[in-house]
């Protein structure tokens, strides 16, 4: 079977070739990162991205080692059209704040076993006073089971090592 080269609908109308995105994260300019948290989002690793929905929008996520970044995606705009140039917020949890993570399933009285999977379900604990935390949750809803199965054991792996980080801690006071 001969080797073909995948290209996007406009540039195949064209009959242009597809530009390939450069792979490295680095090659990112440095005048292109505006703020702080972008370089540092930069400088970590990704451990996962996928699409998910969250609220009522499809989201870019991103789960790196130390936190779950998500912005909502924007359709692509024609050029020239400026009612569409809002900027997004990228909005993000640390991983540290999330205590419990499970697969969200909708199930009927008359299903035996586990039903339609919906996504996944994180448990988190928000900073509401200075003294007083918050239980919340946030759902990342994708209805591909091997999808949310990997996010599901890179999350659950992720909780296991920051229990065992907070064990340590609390033995050695």
């Amino acid at each position: 079977m001969p080797w073909r080269r995948r290209r996007n609908r406009v540039s195949a109308l064209e009959g242009g070739r597809e530009e390939e995105a450069p792979l490295e994260v680095a090659a990112v300019p440095s005048a292109l990162l505006t703020s702080p948290q972008q370089t540092e989002a930069v400088a970590e690793r990704i451990l996962l991205r996928g699409i998910f929905e969250i609220g009522r929008d499809s989201c870019d996520v991103v789960l790196s080692e130390r936190a779950l970044r998500w912005r909502p995606i924007q359709p692509e705009r024609p050029a020239g059209d400026s009612k569409y140039d809002l900027l997004c917020k990228e909005e993000f949890i640390e991983l540290k704040d999330i205590f419990s993570v499970k697969l969200k399933r909708r199930c009927s009285v008359k299903q035996q076993r586990s039903g339609t999977l919906l996504g996944i379900t994180l448990f988190i604990c928000l900073k509401k006073e200075q003294n007083k935390l918050k239980n919340s949750t946030l759902d990342l809803i994708n209805l591909s089971e091997d999808h949310c199965d990997v996010w599901f054991r890179q999350f659950k792996k992720i909780l296991a090592v920051l229990s065992v980080l907070v064990e340590m801690d609390l033995l050695a006071k």
